[in-house]
């Protein structure tokens, strides 16, 4: 099993922040909310780094669109809307 390393509160300006090292990645996740919706709304965006695709093209591909969806499907279904409501919750993940 690779290692895994978890540090907690980096970020003073997110409500929430996580880095998380495996093995060599490298994970970071920030959580900020935004008050003032009539429900909760969840909002995922999976972005490619530019050296990692031949072109590097600032274009977001179908794959990353699919990854999205993908994304926000799971987190759905994984983050208990409940707690935060009437927030947006945006996540980004490259």
């Amino acid at each position: 099993m690779r290692p895994f390393k978890f540090e907690l509160g980096i970020s003073k300006n997110a409500s929430g922040y996580c880095k998380v090292i495996w093995g060599k990645n490298i994970i970071y996740t920030c959580v900020y909310h935004t008050q003032g919706q009539d429900e909760t709304t969840i909002k995922c965006t999976y972005r490619m780094l530019p050296f990692s695709v031949e072109d590097g093209k600032d274009k977001i591909s179908r794959r990353e669109v699919e990854i999205s969806k993908a994304l926000e499907n799971a987190v759905e279904k994984t983050v208990l809307t409940c707690e935060h409501p009437n927030s947006v919750i945006n996540i980004t993940a490259t």
